[in-house]
């Protein structure tokens, strides 16, 4: 296979000139067996040039499939074992490739209808997020039908309690806020990107990754959280996940599972980013 036509000459260096498919050698030189026969030909800024055209070819060769798409890709891994069961729970986990930025996407959709323009595209997309935001602050739900619902999530925003207390409690002068914007996709959305994603989806093998070595009993952690409760009047979720050795998910849920629970020694206060976690009253 003819890599380069300048293989048997020394010539100015030229891209064009240098007419080989890395997709196609199937790397059976390593990169130093490269270098060392191709140094005397090219410069530290060429060979550079070269190393890096291979490194995306090696890159395409792990993760594209036959027809130069990005295959996508999952993992197992192994659920915490929160209730103590003794049991190994696995659950299958999407391998993120990234997160593409606006800009991209913006590029992605230009070139799938190339007779639309990047800054008409642009424009729409800024259109559509502009009438989501007026018609969600009307009290709107938005079906963008073959695509999904978008909605508003609302929550307390002050300290008052949440539960009534009197029958004849109306809970007035409360501070209510938007909390976040729910999105449920539609059948037909994720039907189509079911169809796309499993007839290419593979298994990224490396065995089952371990989320997090369960350290302590959930009565350990209790007994744990209440001693920095006892110090510092209060536990936020980032030292309860990182005193007992948990996600901040795994932490999450298990802190609401604990104030649930009227006979449990800690309850919440608070809300938000401004929620924490203390002594309950008796």
């Amino acid at each position: 296979m003819e890599f380069l036509s300048i293989y048997e000459e020394k010539v100015p260096f030229s891209v064009i000139e240098c007419r080989f498919n890395v997709a196609e050698w199937n790397f059976h030189l390593g990169i130093n067996t490269f270098i060392s026969r191709f140094e005397n030909y090219y410069d530290e800024e060429q060979s550079s040039l070269l190393l890096t055209v291979m490194a995306i070819s090696i890159w395409s060769d792990n993760n594209l499939n036959k027809k130069g798409i990005v295959m996508a890709k999952y993992k197992l891994q192994e659920l915490t074992d929160m209730r103590d069961e003794g049991k190994r729970r696995v659950y299958p986990k999407m391998v993120t490739n990234r997160t593409l930025s606006r800009k991209e996407f913006v590029k992605m959709m230009q070139n799938y209808h190339r007779g639309i323009s990047e800054s008409t595209t642009e424009a729409v997309l800024t259109d559509v997020v502009d009438m989501l935001t007026d018609m969600l602050s009307m009290g709107y739900n938005v079906n963008l039908e073959g695509f999904g619902t978008f909605s508003l999530s609302l929550a307390f925003e002050d300290e008052k309690p949440r539960e009534i207390l009197n029958p004849d409690d109306k809970m007035t002068y409360r501070k209510v806020g938007v909390k976040d914007i729910n999105f449920k996709a539609s059948p037909e959305f994720i039907k189509d990107v079911k169809r796309e994603t499993d007839r290419d989806l593979e298994r990224d093998m490396g065995g089952v990754k371990v989320i997090r070595k369960q350290l302590y009993s959930k009565e350990e952690r209790i007994a744990r959280a209440l001693e920095v409760i006892e110090a510092n009047g209060f536990i936020t979720l980032s030292d309860y996940a990182y005193i007992n050795n948990l996600s901040r998910t795994a932490a999450s849920l298990e802190l609401k599972e604990i104030t649930a629970d009227r006979t449990s020694p800690i309850d919440s206060m608070g809300s938000g980013s401004h929620k924490v976690w203390v002594k309950r009253k008796e």
